[in-house]
């Protein structure tokens, strides 16, 4: 089994003010993903 180095990648802290809803939704994608290139198609 061949095991990769483990290099932590910088990360952006987002705060999300939900105030008084009792769900949210997250869609994790890569940091790559144009959500603008979706909408197109």
């Amino acid at each position: 089994m061949w095991l990769k180095n483990y290099k932590q990648k910088s990360k952006e802290h987002i705060v999300f003010d939900i105030n008084n809803a009792n769900v949210t939704e997250f869609y994790l994608a890569h940091i790559d993903f144009s959500y603008q290139k979706i909408m197109k198609k």
